[in-house]
């Protein structure tokens, strides 16, 4: 199952339907705090969202606390999470994220499908070339003793 969609499918690529962002995915429930891309931080050719994870973990915290309690207990770089970018160059969606979040196929790095289906509606991804990723910044670790500045 591929997620990749074809250049003549990227649609609204530069409107306020296409965001980017930060997210975090706990038992597949997306958390995410998304920017219209006319908002974006430019980096090149790519937009990246003005937010750090370590920054917006409170707010996230207190806007699932209802569903999720267990989230004040945990540290941000404990619930596997990742960053969305656009890449107008090309236009494509870049999604870098912990290794937990892929399906078993390697090496072909997809998203297992409800992961896909959480970001997709979290990020408006219908009609958009995406690319996953993985980044050892983005792994979850708890072990892990390198600080970490997102």
């Amino acid at each position: 199952m591929a997620y990749s969609m074809s250049p003549a499918d990227s649609t609204r690529s530069g409107s306020t339907e296409c965001r980017v962002g930060i997210f975090w995915l706990y038992q597949n429930r997306p958390m995410a705090s998304a920017v219209p891309l006319e908002r974006a931080d430019t980096r090149g050719t790519k937009g990246d969202s003005p937010e750090a994870h370590v920054a917006m973990w409170p707010r996230i915290v207190a806007r699932h606390k209802a569903e999720l309690p267990i989230l004040s207990r945990l540290e941000y770089e404990e619930v596997p999470r990742g960053r969305r970018i656009f890449d107008t160059a090309t236009p494509t969606v870049l999604v870098y994220m912990d290794e937990t979040l892929f399906a078993d196929t390697q090496p072909a790095r997809e998203a297992s499908a409800p992961v896909w289906e959480a970001l997709r509606a979290a990020f408006r991804l219908d009609g958009q070339r995406v690319r996953f990723s993985s980044d050892l910044h983005y792994r979850v670790d708890p072990c892990d003793d390198q600080e970490r500045g997102d």
